[in-house]
């Protein structure tokens, strides 16, 4: 992969297209639910344009980024609207919005459940889907399981997933505006990278040293870091190979670093083993 003529733009609803100015964020995406967000910084917007970006519940920002001379702009991150600040730091106008990927689906939306002895568990997680309203982007969890004595819920739709992701082992989250489940730790099969020092990698992966509240994983996990992978998903599998760490992990968490005004354009991931 060639790391040069880097390019970004934001997309913000209904119809704006921020580019060719100082662009920073930062986009952290995981296998974990409620814990995706993007931060970007516009410098130097004129007065029109900042009075178009709003914080109403439909805004939705998209960051696009990636090499010219390689697939160009790739989408690395979107999310609803939650606050826009304009800070004045002279001579420039820095233009701050944050987002949280699914934000608009989630965060005021209850559902009430009732289910009869040995309901399939796929019934119960297809009706929270149908109440999502989003795109599914990739469902993985144990389809033969049958609900004993029934399940009823009345209230937080992030927390019935919480609670039915803890009890029959699977894990939820939100990414770019999709629905993805995964079954107990596994990733969601797709290969997109090869990494090593000529193609990306930086330094030397590192293993994660657990402490007490991490005991209860059972994988090594390791931090990554890596010239900027637009491509890479949270779930994903990753070939790695280096002087300490080679073989194919699960992409756990993923957070996009990137700045056109420096040479700040990283991809920093947390990986386990497959």
């Amino acid at each position: 992969m060639k790391y040069f003529d880097r390019v970004c733009a934001v997309d913000i609803s209904p119809d704006l297209r921020i580019e060719k100015l100082r662009i920073k964020f930062e986009i952290k995406k995981s296998v974990i639910a409620n814990t995706n967000y993007c931060r970007v910084d516009i410098y130097n917007l004129s007065q029109t344009t900042r009075n178009r970006i709003t914080t109403d519940s439909t805004s939705l920002v998209r960051v696009l980024a990636g090499y010219s001379n390689n697939s160009g702009l790739i989408e690395i991150g979107q999310g609803n609207i939650s606050n826009v600040i304009h800070s004045y730091k002279s001579p420039d106008v820095v233009t701050t919005i944050y987002s949280k990927d699914g934000f608009n689906s989630t965060i005021s939306n209850r559902i009430s459940l009732s289910f009869i002895d040995k309901t399939p568990l796929s019934s119960i997680i297809n009706s929270i889907i149908a109440k999502l309203n989003i795109p599914v982007k990739f469902i993985n969890y144990n389809k033969s399981i049958l609900i004993k004595n029934g399940f009823s819920y009345v209230g937080p739709i992030t927390d019935v997933l919480d609670q039915l992701g803890r009890q029959y082992k699977f894990r939820w989250s939100i990414q770019d505006g999709q629905l993805q489940i995964l079954n107990g730790e596994q990733g969601t099969g797709n290969q997109s990278i090869f990494l090593s020092p000529d193609t990306g990698l930086i330094e030397s992966p590192e293993l994660i040293i657990k402490t007490k509240k991490l005991q209860e994983i059972k994988k090594n996990e390791y931090k990554v870091s890596s010239l900027m992978q637009p491509q890479l998903q949270a779930g994903d599998l990753l070939q790695i190979e280096s002087k300490t760490l080679n073989g194919i992990f699960i992409v756990n968490e993923l957070t996009h670093v990137g700045d056109m005004n420096t040479n700040e354009w990283y991809t920093n991931l947390i990986v386990v083993n497959r």
